[in-house]
């Protein structure tokens, strides 16, 4: 259910820095200035962001009203999707967080919010990544074209403004 006031505390639950750097860039193009986000990290498998239900009520108790769950799907088959989906879900819905809760599948990952200008290779554990070239290589993507090219970013993008009642905002191209 979506709530009657915007949205003004929210959270990004990610799983690794490279995924904040990239989806704080592509979000702060989205808001307007006066908006600011948390970022929590929980790792790169469901079992990590199945555990994430402990970090959401915990932010919960400090203010924070929903929560952006993106996560690489590493697939395009709906069902399976579907399904990494319903297992991340299951404890969200089990300690009664679903309204608090927006899953953002990213498909099939994050390379394709890219455009093509960067190549992650394949995440892994302990993995080191040039964080200033891929901040800065987000930050040249043009937002309305993301949109235009990218299932996935367009309902991530349309999801946030509907809860921060910023779709009435002229959206900020890259500089």
């Amino acid at each position: 259910m979506i709530n009657q006031t915007p949205i003004r505390k929210f959270v990004f639950v990610l799983s690794c820095e490279v995924d904040e750097v990239i989806i704080t860039t592509l979000a702060k193009k989205l808001l307007p200035d006066s908006f600011s986000f948390h970022v929590v990290t929980v790792g790169m498998d469901t079992a990590s962001f199945n555990a994430s239900y402990i970090s959401i009520i915990e932010l919960l108790r400090k203010g924070y009203q929903h929560f952006f769950l993106l996560f690489d799907t590493n697939t395009i088959d709906e069902n399976e999707i579907t399904q990494t989906q319903a297992l991340i879900a299951e404890p969200m819905k089990r300690y009664g967080l679903l309204e608090y809760v927006t899953f953002c599948p990213i498909i099939p990952n994050l390379n394709a919010w890219l455009l093509g200008k960067y190549q992650l290779p394949e995440k892994q554990f302990g993995q080191k990544f040039n964080l200033p070239k891929i901040a800065k290589v987000a930050n040249s993507i043009d937002i309305m074209v993301l949109q235009r090219q990218n299932a996935s970013f367009k309902w991530f993008a349309e999801r946030l403004q509907q809860l921060t009642r910023t779709d009435k905002v002229v959206l900020k191209r890259a500089a």
